[in-house]
């Protein structure tokens, strides 16, 4: 379970099954997962930008040079995609 609640929206019984708190035993709103998980997306993100971890190598330049075609670039989405990549090499 990765708590998408996939199985919750498309039960066909009203009730069978819920989200509960480990601690407190009460029902968890879709809504509050999302807000959750949202929430701490975002504060774990500032607080590695705020203290500095949240950088790389690469020079403002390269992303400059890139940015144009990055419409081009992406990741493999298929088995022959794949395939074809590592043939390159």
């Amino acid at each position: 379970c990765v708590s998408c609640l996939s199985c919750i929206d498309s039960c066909p019984v009203p009730d069978t099954l819920e989200l509960r708190s480990v601690i407190t035993k009460s029902k968890i709103s879709p809504r509050a997962v999302a807000i959750g998980v949202i929430g701490l997306f975002v504060a774990v993100t500032g607080l590695a930008m705020i203290t500095g971890q949240w950088r790389n190598n690469v020079p403002v330049d390269t992303y400059l040079r890139f940015h144009p075609d990055v419409h081009m670039m992406g990741h493999p989405t298929s088995t022959s995609e794949l395939k074809e990549l590592n043939d390159q090499k």
